[in-house]
This record gives C-alpha cells, structure tokens and sequence, in this order.
C-alpha cells in the first residue's frame, strides 16, 4: 500500500489555511507466472496439452488469454487448450489482466516421424519393396523381390505410432504383390516390413 499526500493552500481575501488530505494508493503486485517446460515433442498425427502445469500470479483482477496459431488448437482463448501442429510449432500464449497489463509466453511443440529413432532401417531398400499407388485411399498393392524361401513380417501404424494391422506373408517366388483394401481415415500411415535379414519402412498417405 502506497499513502500519497496532497498539500492544499486555501487563500481566502486576507488569510491563509492549509489542508492535509491523505489518499491510500493499493499497487497491485507485478503480473507474472511458473511453468514447468516451455516446449515438449509427440508424434507426427498426436496431439498434446499446451503449458501442463502453467501458474499464473500477480496483476489485477481476472486474467484473459489468447494463443497465436490458433487454427491447430481446440480452443484458442483457454490456458491448456490441445494442440495437434502437422510440423513443429511454436505457439505464443498472451495473458491480460483486468488493468491491461500482459505478459507473453512461448511454448513449442516439436513433433516427429514415429519410426525416425529406429534401430535398424534398411534405407536402401535393397529387396526394392514398395506400396503403389502412394497416395492411396486405402486400397494398395505391396511389391517386392528378392525375398525368394524368406517369411516376411509386415505391421501397418498410423501417424501416432499405434499398430492398425500386422500379418505375414511367405515369399516363395523372387518377385511377389500383396493387395490390402483397409478402411483407413485420411492422413500419413507407416508399413514396417521384416524379414531375417532386414527391415524396411515405408511411408504412405489415404486421401
């Protein structure tokens, strides 16, 4: 609490009077706030809650708020809306008080392929596997060759790294084809394929 003073000289026709008047000033603390982790990564298709753990302090009255890059968001006017960014992105959360001061926070959300951190990947692609058409609308062909007496294993994901369907497939001539018809959402899917002596991975998209 600040006391402020005010000195008043009153003249009136040939006399002086003077008058102390005393006003009680309340500063509201400084705004601010504590967060735990200013970014965090997921999945290529996963969504995440924005600023977990986010506190807020100080300034006057009510707070509001706005993120910027709001089209990604489920809701762009709340502290912890759910963000599902298609590439990494770094949003701004605004925070004003009922006096109009405001603070700005960022918070980047990385995101990643889901097979990127694996162990083994046979990038050349030697056994020459591959999905046609690619893009798709969930019907394909999966060729290869070189896989002649070889059992193949293969596992499909979608976009947040959950398995949708796996089978195995006996390769008895050199050149082989496989048809799948998957009733599959729109978006980015993976086929892990492996055999004894590889493992290959390949990225497809359903319009």
């Amino acid at each position: 609490m600040k006391r402020l003073t005010i000195l008043l000289m009153l003249i009136p026709a040939f006399s002086f009077a003077q008058v102390e008047i005393t006003l009680n000033h309340n500063q509201p603390p400084e705004l601010g706030y504590e967060l735990p982790n200013h970014d965090t990564t997921i999945v290529i298709g996963a969504s995440v809650e924005l600023a977990s753990g986010l506190y807020i302090y100080g300034g006057s009255g009510s707070y509001s708020s706005l993120w910027s890059e709001g089209t990604s968001l489920s809701d762009s006017t709340i502290y912890n809306p759910i963000a599902t960014p298609t590439d990494t992105t770094t949003y701004q959360l605004t925070i004003t008080d009922s006096n109009g001061c405001s603070l700005t926070i960022d918070y980047t959300v990385n995101t990643r392929d889901p097979f990127e951190s694996a162990d083994q990947i046979d990038d050349t692609n030697e056994k020459n596997l591959q999905i046609y058409p690619n893009p798709n609308r969930g019907a394909f062909t999966l060729t290869g060759n070189g896989f002649e007496g070889e059992k193949l294993h293969v596992i499909f994901y979608n976009s947040s790294g959950n398995e949708i369907y796996r089978c195995r497939l006996s390769t008895i001539n050199t050149e082989f084809s496989e048809v799948f018809d998957m009733n599959l959402a729109p978006g980015s899917y993976f086929m892990k394929a492996t055999s004894e002596n590889h493992e290959i991975h390949i990225k497809f998209i359903v319009n």
